[in-house]
């Protein structure tokens, strides 16, 4: 069972009962939208990631929003009382593509992945969003339906703006506007790069550029990187465009030249520098 609570008018309250029984609605605490939980569930506090999440952990996770980081102790403090707070489930939906919602999102904790499924039910996946991420912020800046959907990878906790409220906060700070602007223009970046690596290179070449790429979120050392846990087969088909086998085929094929090695449930790219020599030499650079 889940409460989702984009309709909630501004300064309306819950009621229900107190946090550690099995309330019928929703429960209030400390000025803080919980999730009602069954009582052999304990509410993870202290992690920063689970069910609730009090006041100066919520300022904590907002100031690793880059967007937001510029803000004063009193204006940060500010917008984390503006947001609604909700709590999701590893598989739930946060967003529904073309849905005619407007809030802008702020990842406090865990990872989301912006998707979007065909009629047939086919998945075009776009990125996994971790801690600190914005998402959902164009349809709050235009108002149109949602470009993608969201959802959860693992269990998260998201605050949300209303438009209005995030319009508000980019004219009284702009230097958040100018920040949103740059977090924008990196998006618009990131996909024309998509956009020229489904055009010009065969799959094979994608999916080397994929794994850069999830190098890149990750980090290296020692020129290598560890991807943990190492991404399904079909999640690398799904963000290049691909079938399951062809993936396999050129997973094998890395790591029988040495550029990738299984370690468990883990996947290493053993040789960064290698790996983005031969994306550059397809893309001609």
């Amino acid at each position: 069972m889940r409460f989702v609570y984009h309709n909630r008018r501004d300064g309306e309250l819950p009621t229900g009962g107190a946090v550690g029984t099995v309330p019928a609605r929703p429960a209030f605490k400390q000025g803080l939208w919980c999730r009602p939980f069954a009582q052999h569930r304990l509410v993870r506090d202290l992690s920063g990631g689970g069910w609730c999440m009090d006041q100066q952990q919520r300022v904590v996770a907002l100031k690793r929003v880059p967007i937001l980081a510029t803000l004063s102790q009193p204006d940060l403090e500010h917008v984390v009382k503006a947001c609604n707070w909700q709590h999701y489930d590893a598989g739930e939906e946060i967003l529904s593509y073309r849905a005619p919602s407007a809030e802008v999102f702020f990842l406090a904790a865990g990872k989301v992945r912006v998707i979007i499924y065909s009629a047939e039910g086919k998945a075009v996946l776009f990125t996994d969003l971790k801690a600190g991420a914005t998402f959902g912020e164009i349809a709050a800046i235009d108002r149109a339906p949602r470009s993608a959907g969201a959802e959860a990878i693992e269990p998260c906790t998201v605050a949300f703006l209303t438009a209005s409220r995030f319009e508000a906060i980019l004219l009284k700070h702009p230097e958040v506007a100018y920040a949103t602007l740059r977090h924008l223009g990196a998006e618009v970046r990131r996909l024309t790069e998509r956009v020229l690596e489904f055009s010009t290179l065969v799959v094979q070449n994608r999916i080397q550029a994929e794994l850069l790429r999830l190098a890149a979120d990750l980090g290296q050392r020692d020129g290598q990187a560890l991807l943990s846990p190492a991404p399904s087969l079909s999640d690398i088909a799904n963000r290049v465009s691909t079938h399951r086998e062809a993936v396999s085929r050129e997973l094998s094929r890395l790591g029988s030249v040495g550029l990738l090695r299984r370690e468990r449930g883990d996947l290493r790219i053993t040789d960064i520098a290698r790996l983005a020599m031969l994306v550059r030499e397809a893309k001609g650079d």
